[in-house]
């Protein structure tokens, strides 16, 4: 009421997205949203302002079946996406400069990993994330078999981390 007393700000949301402002633009830490079927697509801009970033687990334990990221994205954190269940379809822009640890963990149903072709920093073979000069595995969500070009050199930490399909490793001298 009227003369009822808030110690806090409350204002009105334009958006199902939890985020806060970072120096390049803004960073979604959260999807806030009940409806979670179907495809979801990440604004390229909240209120006037670019989202930049993808936080840790900020789409933990969704249920969307495909998700779409802007053109704008440039960092995508630790376990970003992990134990989203319906997860099978997902498009990292050119634009993603960083890729945080197991970004897919637990998503058993994704089947279409897919980096713009212009994406400078990463690449995809096979289901298989690697840096674009193919020193880095980056991860390897829900590949079966893991045969790893003799480019590579290291293995990010958690790459294979939950992979329950994984019967077979070939790892290389090169690492």
């Amino acid at each position: 009421g009227e003369d009822g007393y808030r110690h806090y700000s409350v204002w009105p949301r334009s958006t199902l997205f939890s985020y806060y402002n970072t120096s390049d633009g803004l960073s979604i830490f959260q999807y806030d949203g009940i409806d979670e079927a179907g495809e979801l697509e990440v604004p390229e801009t909240i209120d006037g302002k670019a989202v930049v970033g993808i936080e840790k687990e900020a789409f933990f334990n969704t249920n969307f079946s495909k998700i779409q990221l802007p053109d704008t994205v440039t960092e995508i954190g630790d376990f970003a996406f992990s134990c989203s269940d319906e997860l099978t379809s997902i498009n990292i822009p050119a634009s993603v400069v960083s890729i945080g640890k197991s970004i897919f963990s637990e998503c058993y149903k994704l089947t279409d990993i897919s980096i713009a072709d212009e994406n400078e920093n990463y690449k995809v073979q096979d289901q298989v994330v690697y840096t674009k000069d193919g020193r880095v595995l980056v991860t390897c969500p829900t590949a079966g078999v893991a045969s790893i070009p003799s480019t590579v050199t290291r293995i990010a930490d958690y790459a294979f981390f939950e992979n329950i399909n994984l019967k077979s490793i070939v790892i290389p001298e090169s690492v």
